[in-house]
């Protein structure tokens, strides 16, 4: 009896950590690139980030600023409200096939974003994260991004703690046009 309540005990421990809030937008976004554990050859033109900049309608693909050789955009599955992706505009995939000016720039648009964040949101603090490769998490690999998300003291909720789940419960367009005012100050 007791090696099943072990066995009992574990496998509820284990699955407490699976819990998530089922989004199916967020999982058609990753299938774009991914079937399954196969991963599908992505073109240049099939890029969602490429194809977003050349669209050139900003708003509608919540593109807050162009830059030279970078641009920001609201992550359109953010962890937290304010959640900017800082991409550069050339399809790119790791820090080293940027130009020394293209990595100049993405590091003071960091800045500028986490500066906008903290304006904007009154936020304490921000992650400023980028995965390289697949290896290590980068949901699309072949253009590399940078994740800012903002952070306040105790921004965790019962539902972070215990769901393991973020909930945000904020209209995207009032964050678009937030951040966008504090970026054209820039």
């Amino acid at each position: 009896m007791k090696k099943w309540y072990m066995l009992s005990f574990l496998i509820c421990s284990i699955s407490a950590h699976w819990q998530s809030l089922y989004n199916p937008a967020r999982s058609a976004y990753m299938h774009k690139t991914w079937h399954g554990k196969k991963e599908v050859t992505v073109k240049k033109s099939d890029c969602v980030f490429c194809d977003e900049l050349a669209q050139q309608n900003d708003e509608q693909q919540y593109i807050i600023k162009r830059f030279d050789h970078v641009y920001v955009c609201l992550n359109p599955f953010p962890y937290q409200h304010g959640h900017m992706l800082i991409l550069p505009q050339r399809h790119v995939g790791s820090l080293d096939a940027l130009t020394v000016h293209e990595r100049a720039e993405l590091m003071e648009v960091i800045a500028i974003a986490v500066s906008a964040l903290k304006e904007a949101f009154n936020c304490d603090g921000a992650n400023v994260g980028i995965n390289i490769g697949k290896a290590a998490g980068a949901s699309k690999p072949d253009h590399l991004h940078v994740q800012v998300v903002p952070r306040w003291f105790a921004d965790t909720s019962w539902m972070h703690t215990i769901g393991q789940t973020a909930v945000v419960a904020v209209d995207m367009h009032q964050v678009y046009q937030q951040l966008k005012a504090q970026f054209d100050d820039h």
